[in-house]
């Protein structure tokens, strides 16, 4: 978790493989591996983690939200949208109106830029964080 909070996505995605390698279905290591690769710009590795986390709990709000966010960065808005259609956080209400803002464009037939719509839902992502400091 160190080496995730200190920006080394390298080291951080090597050492939760290493782990998932004994604990192959811990929901948490599946997460932060996605979200180190993720970061990384690896989006197909990514997915593969987030993919294992919803085999196990389908409804998982981070993979869903993150799962979108890969697609959208590659410019699969129709993915995204997908996704995210899915998504459901009362908990975080920043990102669900962002989200909900973004279905309700796509389904009135409004033009978007997937790379446009990743941006800023990761803004309401980090407004969200700043909330909670």
């Amino acid at each position: 978790d160190q080496a995730l909070k200190q920006g080394d996505y390298v080291c951080a995605a090597r050492l939760y493989t290493q782990y998932l390698e004994k604990e192959p279905a811990h929901l948490e290591a599946l997460q932060k591996t996605g979200y180190s690769y993720f970061r990384l710009g690896e989006m197909d590795k990514a997915r593969n983690y987030w993919s294992k986390v919803l085999e196990i709990r389908p409804k998982n709000n981070f993979a869903v939200l993150y799962m979108g966010l890969s697609f959208a960065r590659e410019g699969k808005l129709q993915d995204a949208i997908q996704m995210w259609q899915s998504y459901f956080n009362i908990n975080q209400p920043l990102i669900q109106r962002e989200i909900n803002v973004v279905l309700a464009l796509y389904e009135a037939g409004e033009p978007l830029d997937a790379i446009k719509v990743a941006e800023d839902i990761e803004k309401a992502i980090q407004r969200q964080k700043n909330c909670g400091d």
